[in-house]
């Protein structure tokens, strides 16, 4: 399969250093995450013959994901796509954070709907289901693509929540969550070659210097297990960080694969 540019190697940080932390216009980030994204896959297509894409949708993902689905050139034949948090799935309708990816990034891509991997949610049992879809996951995502909460919460879990208790399941349903809900743990976010995170807004300030610069309890701010993934920021969100990173004028953004890496 020939190789195809998206342009990143631009913004490629600089030789020997790891830049893992973007700052920018919000304007400019659905751009970035979509070369970003669109660059790792191709690489994994390339490496392996497939990729596997997992999403756990926020409404900040809108435009991003719809910049990736404008994107040419992936192979969206060959990538598997798993929703990272949901309430499943009933009688094979897409319901919540699955119809939000499948509006903004499975439609307009045109990704074949084999491809796409949502609990299915029989009678009710979301419990099952979410046994049967942690079965079907890979053993590790090549790209995972995370937003961060106001509240410090990644994917479903919440601040002190009794799903980050858990070390042996990948998937597990988050309880007193009406209607049910099932999220993916700490296991499963650490099982992937390559992590974005998104931040947007000023509401989200206080999460993200917790997540990135604190040393603060994950059990208190869930978003510090992602804290070595790649952060895509805006202005308002990383307002409260005291570090040196990346800005918008003469930006150093992450490299074709930012952060892959064997998982842990």
């Amino acid at each position: 399969m020939p190789t195809v540019s998206f342009g990143i190697p631009d913004v490629r940080p600089r030789t020997g250093s790891r830049v893992e932390r973007v700052r920018l216009d919000g304007s400019k980030i659905p751009a970035l995450f979509a070369r970003l994204v669109a660059a790792e896959l191709t690489a994994s297509v390339e490496r392996s013959g497939a990729a596997t894409l997992c999403v756990s949708f926020a409404e900040e993902l809108r435009e991003p994901l719809r910049a990736l689905a404008r994107t040419n050139g992936i192979p969206w034949c060959l990538v598997s796509l798993y929703i990272g948090d949901n309430c499943g799935s009933q009688n094979g309708a897409p319901e919540g954070a699955a119809r939000g990816v499948i509006e903004t990034l499975v439609e307009p891509a045109g990704i074949p709907r084999p491809n796409v991997h949502v609990p299915r949610s029989v009678g009710g049992d979301i419990g099952r289901a979410a046994e049967e879809y942690e079965a079907s996951l890979p053993s590790t995502f090549d790209v995972l693509v995370l937003c961060a909460g106001a509240d410090g919460r990644v994917a479903g879990l919440l601040p002190h929540s009794p799903a980050l208790r858990e070390g042996e399941r990948r998937v597990t349903l988050l309880p007193g969550e009406v209607p049910e809900r099932y999220t993916l743990t700490g296991r499963a976010l650490a099982a992937s070659r390559c992590t974005i995170v998104l931040a947007t807004g000023l509401e989200k300030a206080r999460a993200v210097a917790d997540a990135l610069e604190g040393a603060i309890d994950p059990a208190r701010c869930p978003a510090r297990l992602v804290r070595d993934a790649v952060w895509l920021m805006d202005h308002e969100a990383a307002s409260l960080l005291t570090g040196s990173w990346p800005n918008d004028v003469g930006a150093e953004a992450p490299a074709e694969r930012p952060n892959t890496h064997e998982p842990r």
